[in-house]
């Protein structure tokens, strides 16, 4: 299995959901984005 660093959770931190490391962003927000077409090129 791969082991990813960019992808971290604390508890402390949105609490406990898997973040972007270093930002307060999360990994279900990134994935809905990307689900629901959103590119690069693209910016929020």
């Amino acid at each position: 299995m791969l082991a990813i660093d960019r992808i971290t959770s604390d508890p402390n931190i949105l609490n406990g959901k898997a973040c972007v490391r270093g930002m307060r962003i999360t990994v279900s927000i990134v994935l809905n984005l990307i689900a629901n077409g959103m590119n690069k090129a693209e910016n929020p």
